[in-house]
C-alpha cells in the first residue's frame, strides 16, 4: 500500500474529510488531495505530524504494510478480524460497523448510568 493510499485510508477510517484532516495538521486541503493521489509527498516534518494525528508510528506510515494504530497493535486477534473486513462487501462492512457502534454506545450508556448519583425524593 503506497503512502497516498495509507493517508486516505487512515483519514476515511476516522470519518474525516480532506479539509478536516488538513486543518488538524495545519495545511491546505489541496495538499491532502495531492498526497492521496501521490502527486506530491509531505515533508518530513509534515509526515511526523500526520503520524501523530493518526496515532501511528512514522515507520508504519512509510512502509508498505497496512497501518495499525499503536493502541490496537497488541491485540492480534482484533487485527486479524479487521483484515477480514476487507473481504466483505461495503454493505456487509456497514452492518459490522453498526454492530460495533451499538455495543460501544451500550457500554458508554451503562457507564453513564452507573456514574450518576441516585436522586433522593422527599
Amino acid at each position: 500500500m503506497d503512502l497516498g493510499a495509507k493517508i486516505a485510508e487512515l483519514r476515511k477510517q476516522r470519518g474525516w474529510t480532506q479539509k478536516h484532516f488538513a486543518s488538524k495538521i495545519g495545511v491546505h486541503s489541496h495538499h491532502v488531495t495531492r498526497w492521496e493521489s501521490n502527486r506530491m509527498r509531505p515533508s518530513s516534518t509534515t509526515l511526523q505530524r500526520i503520524a501523530e494525528v493518526f496515532g501511528v508510528k512514522l515507520d508504519d506510515l512509510l512502509n508498505n504494510k497496512p497501518v495499525v494504530p499503536e493502541s490496537l497493535a497488541q491485540d492480534k486477534l482484533l487485527i486479524e478480524k479487521l483484515e477480514l473486513l476487507r473481504e466483505l462487501e461495503p454493505e456487509q462492512r456497514a452492518v459490522v460497523y453498526h454492530i460495533i457502534d451499538m455495543y460501544a454506545t451500550q457500554k458508554r450508556m451503562a457507564g453513564l448510568l452507573l456514574s450518576q448519583k441516585p436522586v433522593v425524593l422527599t
